[in-house]
Order: C-alpha cells, then sequence, then structure tokens
C-alpha cells in the first residue's frame, strides 16, 4: 500500500518533500493494520534513524548536480556541443551513437534519468537526426541510455539505494546490476537502425518483429545471468547470447538461424536432469 499510496501523491502533483513525508506516515499506518506488523514508538524511532543513515551515501552524490546542471546549460553551450558532436564522428552516425553513449554515461552519473534525458534531447539527439536518425529513434535511444548510469559503477545512484536497503557491497551488487540489465546497452541501437520497432510498417511485420526481439532478449539475458531452462554450461551460455545477437539483427534468414541455435539449447537444456 505505501508504494501506491507513493504513486498516488506523485500523480496528484505534490512536493517532493511532501511526497516524502507522506510516504513514511504512511508506512506507518498501514503498519498498524496488522498486529504482527505493528510498529512501536521505538521501532519508528529506530527506523526514521537507519533511514537517515543509508541516505547519507545518495545525498553526497547528489551534491553535485546542481553544479552539473548549471555548467551544461549555460548560454549557447548547447549548439556547440551538438555540433561538435558531428565534428568528431566525422558524419559517421555509427560514431555519433557511440560518443553518445559516453555522455550519457558520464551525465549520468551526476544527475538523475529526467534531467540526464532533458540534457541529452537538447545536445546530443539533435546531432543524431541531423545525420539521418528517426526523431522517435534518436529520443528513444537517448532516453535509455539516460537510464543506464544508474546502475553501472563507480557512480550508480539505483545501486547505492539497493545497497543500502540490502546492506550489500557496492561493486557486487553493481557488477549484478549491470549484468541484468545489460540488454538496456544493446536494444536502443535498434531504435535507430530497426524502424519496426518505432511500430512504423506492415502490422503484422510489427508483431513478428516485437515477438523475435523478445526471444531475443530472453535468450540474451538468460546467457549472461547463466541460466534458461536450466544452469547453463558453457555451450549453452555462448549459444544464447549468440542467438539473442542474431535475433536483433533485423534480417529474418539471420534469425532463423538464431531460431535454429535457440531450439538446440531449448533441446540440450530439456534432456538434462535437475
Amino acid at each position: 500500500m505505501p508504494p501506491l499510496f507513493l504513486i498516488s501523491l506523485l500523480y496528484v502533483g505534490f512536493s517532493m518533500a511532501k511526497i516524502a513525508t507522506g510516504a513514511i506516515i504512511s508506512v506507518v499506518i498501514f503498519s498498524a493494520i496488522r498486529k504482527e506488523t505493528r510498529m512501536t514508538f521505538r521501532q519508528i524511532i529506530d527506523a526514521l534513524s537507519e533511514g537517515a543513515q543509508d541516505a547519507i551515501a545518495v545525498l553526497a552524490i547528489l551534491g553535485a548536480i546542481q553544479i552539473i546542471t548549471v555548467g551544461v546549460f549555460l548560454p549557447g553551450i548547447g549548439l556547440r556541443i551538438s555540433n561538435m558532436i558531428i565534428q568528431i564522428s566525422g558524419g559517421s552516425q555509427f560514431l555519433t551513437i557511440l560518443i553518445i553513449f559516453l555522455l550519457a554515461y558520464i551525465l549520468g552519473m551526476g544527475l538523475p534519468i529526467t534531467p540526464a534525458y532533458l540534457i541529452l534531447a537538447t545536445l546530443a539527439a539533435p546531432a543524431l537526426i541531423n545525420l539521418g536518425a528517426p526523431l522517435m529513434g534518436a529520443h528513444l535511444l537517448v532516453l535509455w541510455w539516460s537510464n543506464v548510469s544508474a546502475i553501472t559503477p563507480p557512480v550508480c545512484l539505483a545501486v547505492f539505494v539497493a545497497c543500502a536497503l540490502a546492506k550489500s557491497s557496492l561493486w557486487p551488487t553493481g557488477m549484478e546490476a549491470v549484468k541484468k540489465a545489460s540488454i538496456n546497452f544493446i536494444l536502443p541501437w535498434l531504435f535507430i537502425y530497426d524502424p519496426l520497432l518505432l511500430l512504423n510498417g506492415n502490422p503484422i511485420k510489427i508483431l513478428l518483429r516485437l515477438f523475435i526481439v523478445a526471444i531475443g532478449v530472453v535468450a540474451f539475458q538468460g546467457g549472461l545471468v547463466g541460466y534458461f531452462l536450466r544452469d547453463n554450461n558453457v555451450l549453452d551460455t555462448l549459444l544464447l547470447i549468440l542467438v539473442g545477437i542474431l535475433l536483433f539483427i533485423p534480417n529474418l534468414y539471420i534469425n532463423f538461424i538464431g531460431v535454429g541455435c535457440i531450439s538446440l539449447v531449448i533441446f540440450l537444456q530439456s534432456r538434462k536432469e535437475y
């Protein structure tokens, strides 16, 4: 209930301070509904104290946000950076995308997702659009990559929060987060080179392409995480990663090879015993 209450306050449009205060109060109220979860006054004080201590690591990182935001939005810097990106890439769309990834990673280390996207949409997306990328694809790319820095060490706000909640170490948690969300590094490329993912084209082809990419995501992540139908061996892992790559390529003939590979993995793993 408290998360739903928090989302409701966000939807209504209260300030962040009021939303945070309301969410904290809602935890106490909703926990009192059941006897086994009801908090005593001492437990409430201890929870507030622990929450404040856990927030220190995150607050230390957020302290640089205002400096970065002001620096990026200085008059005229947006046009300069956009032109600079095109000059450095030599007009290559592929190199421009790589440069945008680096920018997204650096900006995201000091900014939350929304400001990072707004900055990249202003500075980087126009360069990509000028080189022929679709408007929606360029913005989806920078939006997705604005999320990447939240889970990639050394400055990974989402991982810092997770570590505070789980009492875990930063680097192992960060590496696990990168592994679990690694598809976030790959799919944005498809928004530029695969118009069907932007829902442009024949509806049947769009549905087929979405289905193929979904299978590729499951296979690729299964290879990286080390589990598909069963625990993977080395061959399973290599085949699953290969399947993901083959199914991401917008070519039906190559996709058929990927389907054959994943069928082989399913056959091999279905013969294994627990």
